[in-house]
């Protein structure tokens, strides 16, 4: 982390204040501040930068913990939000994305925009809103990047706003086997249980202390959960009210380096790190985000390509044998002392209880069980070819 400049311009006081009250040890994505994990009394709080396991190693885990047992809220102001609508919204991003786009209002996708050469540009969630509106939510730092290409691809004469809300609305993630208790007690009972809520559903819900949100069924967590995107104004108050009402639930505050930890061991990818314009969805094993049956889409003749000659890489998970040390990303990947691939991501597994690592290796290396190597600190940690994912996402159990 970069202490100059700090707080950003972007940072929202009220957020923060409640956010440090628990302990919010800050980063930064894309000019917001964000947190990366919450130091409780007695743990030594600060920015220790380290190598190898450092301060946070033990909050973090309690943070996973809470996650995976009762209910944990993040805040995720930092993703971007884009509002697409007009009457040839549809059609328009239905060339830019690879995957279908959701038929009716209140139904999601998740959906990539491919370059022509068959690559990943970006990843979001795609929310139908209204007829031939969509509510797109990308990654923190993402949001002047889609729009660029968007606008890059959009036909001139069509009629499409392209609308950039990433100030004007922020996020929480509520995940946990408790969440929708929480919810529940937020919002009015009967308005959110009596609701069917299937995967990446959204509702527009009215809390009990008044205040409007776009609920949507989707946790990065990889644990059943919601994103509750809410006018920024308003955050900070639905905050503190989840914060409350969750007490008798066991809430916990967390942070990104928690919900990394979640999400590696769930085998979720990351735009940027297994998916980008250097890797394709099916070197990524997301092929099931691609609907070739819709007709023609940008990139769509360089997958069908790709199809014929088939894979020369393709994404692994990697247990890491290490004691103090785990990997992050851009690590090489060795078999008999000859690279065969490098790293994309990683962390310790607070659930599997071992160090992770997804990795791009060459297709003569996929079989789960094979010994290979992994570069850490100048040192080749033995590593094993696993099944991707290490533990089911909530939807999948």
């Amino acid at each position: 982390e970069r202490p100059a400049g700090r707080p950003t311009n972007r940072a929202n006081p009220e957020m923060m204040t409640l956010l440090r009250e628990q302990g919010a040890e800050f980063g930064f994505r894309s000019g917001w501040e964000v947190p990366n994990w919450f130091a409780r009394p007695g743990d030594s709080a600060g920015y220790q930068p380290s190598f190898k396991r450092t301060n946070w190693f033990e909050p973090v885990g309690r943070e996973s913990e809470a996650v995976r047992d009762r209910v944990g809220v993040i805040d995720l102001s930092s993703f971007g939000v884009i509002l697409v609508k007009g009457k040839d919204a549809r059609t328009q991003l239905n060339r830019l994305f690879a995957n279908s786009l959701p038929q009716k209002i209140g139904e999601g996708r998740i959906a990539h925009m491919l370059t022509p050469s068959g690559k990943v540009m970006s990843e979001m969630t795609v929310a139908c809103t209204a007829d031939n509106e969509f509510f797109l939510v990308t990654g923190g730092a993402c949001d002047l990047h889609d729009i660029r290409w968007m606008e890059s691809n959009l036909d001139s004469s069509s009629d499409v706003l392209v609308e950039n809300l990433s100030d004007e609305w922020s996020c929480l993630g509520v995940a946990g086997p408790r969440s929708a208790q929480l919810l529940s007690s937020v919002f009015s009972e009967s308005d959110f249980l009596q609701r069917e809520w299937p995967l990446l559903s959204n509702n527009m819900l009215t809390s009990r202390s008044g205040i409007e949100a776009r609920v949507m069924r989707i946790s990065y967590t990889g644990e059943l959960g919601w994103e509750v995107h809410v006018p920024t104004k308003s955050v900070s108050s639905l905050y503190a009210d989840l914060m409350k009402k969750g007490e008798e639930f066991g809430v916990h505050p967390f942070g990104l380096y928690a919900m990394n930890s979640l999400r590696i061991e769930k085998g979720f990818r990351a735009w940027g790190a297994e998916i980008s314009n250097d890797n394709s969805l099916h070197e990524a094993g997301m092929q099931g985000f691609i609907c070739m049956k819709k007709g023609d889409f940008i990139g769509r003749k360089a997958v069908l390509e790709e199809v014929g000659r088939g894979l020369d890489q393709k994404l692994v998970m990697l247990e890491v044998q290490t004691d103090n040390v785990d990997p992050e990303g851009a690590e090489a990947v060795y078999c008999m002392d000859k690279v065969i691939g490098h790293t994309t991501s990683g962390c310790y597994g607070y659930e599997t209880q071992k160090s992770l690592a997804m990795a791009y290796v060459s297709s003569l290396f996929l079989t789960p069980g094979l010994e290979l190597s992994v570069d850490l600190q100048g040192v080749q940690r033995k590593a094993k070819v696993t099944s991707l994912p290490m533990i089911k996402p909530y939807h999948m159990r």
